[in-house]
């Protein structure tokens, strides 16, 4: 079984990442993909909602005819196993899988081919083991005419974008619910619409899980600012009520909304800005950033601080995604450079905490070489336990993770731990409702000042230079805290 190291930071000090090193075990064997070296396999991941069944694209397979697979991990051999038939795209150069859609079990997907103007949507056919579609395709009128797809988490409810300017200029997206009479999907509501030609509206959409919550991306928006509209549905009147203002990006060729991800609820949204300048070095790192719904104000409100990339050129918010409680986000930068290689990638995983988006975990590819384009396809389940992440180039693969302890980690950490008074000039007291094994104490450059095997409830500082400090903090069950103090 492969194991990846994965660096732990706090959002404060990057430096964290020279002290404390997870290893986190990868779940089940790497999913490989079975055709050339250059086929965008893993280009879109779905995850089911307990992150036990993945549907994986590969829409430049067969010389862009594209193809789904979809597999089930099975806890007996501690591997994915792919479920039923390959689904195949039925144009040539169609590029099938473009876009994906996976209901919370698993049994339904929706699939867009944005190169063919095609939709279909499957289940999974116990009796035959195998997926079959359900009801009619969706055919544009002219190739690149559906860009994007989604499906709500019970899998009744399916949005269908045209955002390249059909039928409408600004691009539209169509919303249908299944119907058991008629045995088809049929329209609900009225076609949405963005604001102006050209705007790429439809280009990414996310669904609640019970379908009566549609967040649509517009990213080339008002000069490729972008811009995202959010919409409830209206039972009484048989529409779609835009929910709360526009949520635009701050400046030009941001391309905000270019990913997002709803919360099970409706209630969170993460959104991508994947050209965003940096707040400091005003480069373009990329960035996201997250909303939460305000009763009182009737607005989707930003929860937290801005997320932003590491570098210049990373295209930080090439994917987002976000857990059904809203607490924790996944964002990829799949052209991000390290060490001399170009194009290589990373993803990064996030938790809210203390009001503030903490950084967990930075992921890395086990082998760094150029373009791999690491984190060009990522989930997380909706339970926030599983993350999937893929590389589309060089021997593409999926590997999915399971993230538990990293999050329970980070839970026992932050509430049952408490520093004070941090800053501070002698004294630093110890609060913890969990027994201590070991107390150690850094410097910034990682050398270990002192440290104790013993439970300590105060350390005294007076003798240290005023500075930045870290401390280690490690449970009688293993867990471990580092944590930012400041000596005045």
């Amino acid at each position: 079984m492969k194991t990846t190291i994965l660096t732990w930071t706090s959002a404060a000090i990057l430096l964290f990442n020279v002290i404390v090193l997870q290893a986190q075990v990868q779940l089940g064997n790497t999913i490989s993909s079975m055709e050339n070296s250059v086929n965008q396999f893993g280009r879109q991941i779905e995850l089911s909602d307990d992150g036990l069944s993945v549907a994986i694209s590969g829409p430049g397979i067969n010389n862009f005819t594209g193809l789904v697979r979809i597999y089930d991990f099975d806890q007996t051999s501690s591997s994915w196993i792919k479920r039923g038939n390959d689904i195949l795209g039925q144009v040539n150069g169609g590029a099938f899988g473009s876009s994906i859609g996976f209901s919370g079990d698993g049994m339904v997907i929706i699939i867009g081919s944005e190169n063919s103007g095609r939709t279909e949507v499957f289940e999974w056919d116990a009796v035959m083991n195998n997926w079959t579609q359900k009801g009619s395709s969706f055919i544009g009128n002219n190739a690149n005419n559906l860009a994007d797809t989604a499906i709500s988490g019970d899998g009744n409810r399916i949005a269908v974008a045209a955002s390249n300017n059909f039928p409408v200029s600004t691009g539209s997206v169509r919303i249908f619910e299944w119907d058991n009479v008629m045995n088809d999907w049929n329209q609900v509501g009225q076609l949405l619409q963005g604001n102006q030609s050209g705007d790429r509206f439809g280009d990414a959409m996310s669904f609640s899980d019970d379908g009566n919550t549609i967040a649509i991306g517009a990213y080339l928006d008002q000069s490729n600012v972008g811009s995202v509209k959010i919409f409830s549905w209206n039972n009484l009147a048989n529409t779609w009520d835009q929910r709360g203002n526009d949520l635009v990006g701050e400046s030009f060729i941001y391309y905000f909304g270019d990913d997002l991800d709803l919360s099970s609820d409706g209630s969170t949204i993460i959104i991508a800005a994947r050209s965003a300048n940096h707040s400091v070095t005003n480069l373009k790192h990329g960035h996201a950033k997250v909303y939460q719904w305000a009763a009182t104000n009737q607005q989707y409100i930003q929860k937290g601080q801005t997320i932003e990339g590491d570098n210049d050129g990373d295209r930080f918010g090439q994917q987002v995604a976000i857990s059904g409680d809203g607490q924790i986000v996944v964002v990829s930068a799949d052209v991000a450079d390290t060490n001399g290689f170009t194009q290589v990638g990373y993803v990064k995983i996030f938790q809210f905490q203390n009001n503030s988006w903490t950084e967990l975990v930075k992921m890395d590819p086990s082998i760094i070489q150029s373009n791999l384009f690491f984190g060009s396809g990522i989930d997380i389940s909706s339970n926030g336990r599983n993350i999937s992440i893929g590389r589309e180039f060089r021997n593409p693969f999926v590997e999915n993770y399971d993230i538990t302890s990293i999050l329970s980690n980070s839970s026992l950490l932050f509430e049952n731990i408490k520093l004070y008074p941090n800053p501070t000039h002698s004294n630093l007291f110890i609060e913890s409702q969990e027994e201590l094994q070991s107390m150690e104490f850094f410097d910034l450059s990682g050398k270990r000042l002192f440290s104790s095997k013993y439970h300590v409830d105060k350390i005294n500082l007076e003798r240290f230079s005023q500075g930045i400090y870290l401390i280690k903090l490690t449970s009688i069950d293993g867990d471990v805290l580092t944590r930012k103090v400041i000596k005045n």
